[in-house]
């Protein structure tokens, strides 16, 4: 009973501390609505209030020239690279930043990444972000409107010509896929033994909520392989259709390129990926479709680079497999794998091997054993849609290995779920 008691004690410990985390998220969120500064690092241009019950900025007049002048040369120039060597040039810096414990940081030449985040804070315009979405605050703007938004204009040109490459963990999709709240889904992976497993998760899964019901947790390789597999087929069945008046002359240039397009380079044309209940929604890129076929950008019919998916998740034992319509039908591994070594033991049996020596092969028990070499037995019909992917997604191997397989063949296949007889 004591130990039963200490466990529901826990129990409401650990329930007392998400309700209190989930309390402090909506606190924070409802407070970023109504425009107040929530804490973190100061952005260039802003100072704290001086009355600490005031949860806004002020504006820091040194800085927010600064400011003011990088958006200024990057609506003059409209490059990065530019703008970089032009206040390098000027001696700016980052902002100077002293902490509690007497740590100082900052105060270093400014970096491309560090200016293209300052051209994309809304802070500067009078606003405050929370993750996708900005909401009118009540500090000053630096930054009039109008220059911001030719800004953002020239920024959102830019950014589609830069190359995509994958991230260092594999994740072909990263910063383009996301749910139907806007959340990112960001890749993660874990580990069992060498093996490793790759994953898209929703962003508030991993900020603090790993049991909220609308967020993601997507097997990546399934997931990256079904968009790859839509786009291609989208294009490779008759590319001319991307194409708003395609001239012979164009069409001959683009066959060539088609000839080298793969699977693979299919991710690279995808500019956004949203995932919903039951469907996954593909936007294509019309600057990486023009670059890749080799024509103009405004040859691109827009209208033909939104592509949808079927799609749901099913589990099979602990394991989620994504099924994808008709575009998904993988075999499972690990029962193709069984079956195959079944049917090589019933071999060796037959020319004299005891069931006890090949299960120390594998450092099983003789039952372990047994009980995957009923497998060998199971009928060719069976057999053949287990190869092709075809089976009831609940017949796993662990089902299969401690269930009472009939012999007779028909009773196999209504036992083990299959939908009518073959």
């Amino acid at each position: 009973m004591g130990r039963l008691t200490l466990n529901v004690l826990l129990s409401f410990a650990q329930f007392e501390r998400e309700v209190t985390a989930e309390r402090i998220r909506d606190k924070i969120t409802a407070s970023k609505k109504k425009g107040y500064w929530m804490g973190g690092l100061l952005p260039l241009g802003y100072d704290r209030h001086p009355d600490p019950k005031m949860q806004t900025l002020v504006i820091n007049d040194a800085e927010a020239e600064i400011v003011r002048d990088i958006f200024r040369l990057y609506d003059q120039h409209g490059g990065l690279r530019q703008v970089e060597q032009e206040i390098i040039s000027r001696g700016y810096r980052s902002k100077r930043r002293t902490f509690s414990d007497g740590k100082v940081t900052g105060s270093k030449p400014l970096s491309r990444g560090q200016i293209n985040f300052i051209l994309r804070n809304p802070v500067y315009i009078g606003r405050i972000r929370h993750k996708q979405e900005s909401y009118e605050g009540i500090h000053d703007a630096i930054v009039d409107q109008d220059l911001w938004d030719r800004v953002q204009e020239r920024l959102d040109q830019t950014s589609p010509k830069k190359s995509r490459r994958p991230s260092r963990s594999g994740a072909l999709l990263t910063g383009r896929i996301f749910d139907e709240t806007g959340d990112f889904l960001t890749p993660t992976h874990s580990q069992k033994c060498s093996r490793r497993y790759r994953y898209y998760v929703s962003g508030r899964l991993l900020a603090g909520s790993p049991t909220d019901a609308s967020g993601w947790r997507l097997p990546a390789k399934q997931l990256e392989d079904a968009v790859g597999e839509t786009v291609f087929r989208h294009i490779g069945g008759d590319v001319s259709r991307l194409l708003r008046s395609p001239t012979p002359a164009i069409l001959e240039g683009v066959k060539l390129n088609l000839a080298r397009f793969s699977r693979t380079m299919a991710t690279d044309l995808v500019e956004r990926v949203q995932v919903s209940a039951g469907h996954l929604d593909i936007a294509l890129s019309a600057n990486a479709i023009a670059e890749w076929f080799g024509v103009m950008e405004d040859q691109v019919d827009r209208g033909r680079l939104r592509l949808e998916a079927p799609f749901g998740v099913r589990r099979r034992g602990r394991e989620s497999r994504l099924v994808f319509g008709a575009i998904h039908s993988a075999p499972d591994p690990k029962l193709v794998r069984m079956i195959a070594l079944a049917h090589s033991w019933l071999e060796e049996i037959k020319a004299g091997t005891l069931m006890k020596d090949i299960a120390t092969r594998y450092g099983w028990q003789t039952l372990m054993g047994r009980q995957r070499i009923q497998l060998a037995f199971l009928s060719p019909a069976i057999v053949g849609a287990i190869m092709e992917g075809r089976q009831p997604e609940g017949l796993t191997l662990t089902q299969l290995v401690t269930s009472d397989i009939p012999l007779d063949w028909d009773e196999q296949w209504a036992a083990l779920g299959f939908e009518a007889a073959p």
